[in-house]
């Protein structure tokens, strides 16, 4: 009876051990970064509670400077026994940071042998966690590494370990220049460069509406793609408001990371380039010109009406 228990357990561990080889399987999505760890230890060393780390996640990758990433980790009893007590650490020091709790305790985590009487799926077997970190404004590019511990106090536990999490770190971001190229009074046109060495993506144009005037509905502009060094020119139905001296603009773009960032520019107002464009308010002082002109030959008009009118009666008067 003991072989045949034996033997049940070692078919149980195999097939957890499959289904743990392909629930880690990665699957590879744009700037998302997975990391397997497989297991070097034998089914015949694992009758004790065993923590397996099998999938480690994090996006956006390559991370950049000064921003944050997630970072997911499935761990994984892969022995018969539960594990009781079950703690989980996420160790860092420069580049990182973070303000999630780095200590997590999960109390017990089923071995194979439970989740077997359980009639239970793998899933029961293993948690996931997630942490959200920050890289240092000044993180150095290249390679820098996380610390994970496992542990529990299970009796005669295997579950004590330590993995090393490698993060890419690396410059994703671009920069823009803009300036402005001419002012027509049908628009405002301005032109952007891409003064980064990464190209941007998917760029979406606007202009502010404090110092302007649209002259039709407001839209983003789509600009699509640029890559460094290149340029292209925006042109907005709009003219600058009586005083404006600078016109802001806002510039959203995904990065090489799969990010959405948004950079906002003020762009200056050359007053030579106003010259031929009528941005003042009109006065309208003007109208009461106009109006007493119009009055006053409206009253001519009727007044000679007037005269023909008598004229002609007069005229009949006489003929009778």
């Amino acid at each position: 009876m003991k072989t045949r228990g034996c033997v049940q357990s070692l078919i149980l561990l195999a097939a957890f051990m499959i289904f743990a080889v392909a629930g880690s399987t990665p699957v590879h999505g744009e700037n998302v970064n997975e990391i397997n760890y497989s297991s070097s230890r034998t089914i015949a060393t694992t009758s004790n509670s065993y923590f397996m780390i099998s999938v480690i996640k994090y996006e956006p990758y390559p991370v950049n400077a000064g921003d944050w990433f997630d970072l997911w980790i499935k761990v994984q009893n892969m022995g018969l026994n539960d594990a009781r007590d079950a703690r989980f650490e996420l160790r860092m020091d420069y580049p990182f940071s973070s303000n999630d709790s780095l200590v997590r305790d999960y109390g017990l985590i089923n071995g194979i042998n439970s989740a077997y009487k359980l009639d239970a799926t793998k899933d029961a077997t293993q948690v996931v966690l997630k942490y959200r970190v920050r890289v240092a404004d000044n993180a150095p590019e290249g390679e820098s590494k996380l610390r994970f511990i496992t542990n529990s106090n299970s009796e005669s536990a295997d579950t004590a370990a330590g993995y090393d999490i490698p993060i890419e770190i690396a410059k994703t971001k671009t920069d823009f220049n803009v300036k402005l190229r001419d002012i027509t009074p049908q628009e405002i046109s301005l032109v952007l460069t891409n003064t980064g060495d990464k190209t941007a993506k998917a760029i979406v144009f606007e202009v502010e509406p404090g110092n302007v005037n649209f002259l039709k509905e407001a839209e983003p502009l789509s600009l699509g793609d640029l890559n460094q060094g290149d340029l292209t020119v925006a042109h907005v139905k709009a003219i600058p408001k009586q005083g404006a001296d600078a016109i802001n603009v806002r510039i959203s773009y995904t990065d090489i990371a799969g990010v959405r960032n948004t950079v906002e520019k003020t762009v200056p107002i050359d007053s030579s380039i106003l010259q031929n464009v009528c941005t003042q308010v009109p006065n309208k002082d003007y109208l009461r010109w106009v109006f007493g002109t119009v009055g006053l030959l409206t009253g001519v008009f009727i007044m000679l009406l007037t005269m023909l009118i008598l004229q002609k009666r007069r005229a009949a008067k006489h003929h009778q």
